[in-house]
């Protein structure tokens, strides 16, 4: 991500807490004691993104879940879970090389509760505000 993009109010859309559930983020913002006031822009930029993103939550909760309920795998799926930095993204690109696994999308892991349902929006709109490359590592996204 470039340094004015992630630096700037438009950043905040790559903040984790950007798509979290509204009420999460509200109850952090309690707990903490507010924000800076160097960071109101971005604070409210996450707060409207997260408001939209907790609608977009309820319409897969009430589109798709009914659904996935129903859904049985023919073998026990194989979750991949480590610390940042530990070689867990090299496992996961190694798997998607095989045409036997399924596997998350960075789409899919920045909203994992919304993309079922509001995928046709969300592939449109994540482009403009994700890295091409991560910055820790200078790997593409």
């Amino acid at each position: 991500m470039s340094e004015s993009r992630e630096a700037g109010w438009l950043g905040a859309l790559g903040h984790p807490l950007a798509l979290s559930p509204f009420r999460h983020w509200l109850g952090l913002l309690r707990s903490r004691g507010g924000v800076d006031p160097q960071y109101y822009g971005r604070a409210a930029f996450i707060t409207a993104v997260s408001a939209i993103a907790t609608t977009g939550r309820i319409r897969e909760r009430y589109l798709v879940s009914r659904r996935l309920r129903d859904l049985h795998f023919r073998e026990d799926p194989l979750f991949i879970v480590g610390h940042w930095r530990c070689g867990t993204t090299f496992l996961h690109n190694l798997f998607c090389q095989d045409r036997q696994f399924s596997y998350v999308t960075t789409l899919q892991s920045q909203a994992p509760k919304a993309f079922f349902a509001n995928y046709w929006l969300l592939r449109r709109i994540m482009p403009a505000f994700m890295p091409s490359i991560r910055p820790m590592d200078n790997m593409p996204v």
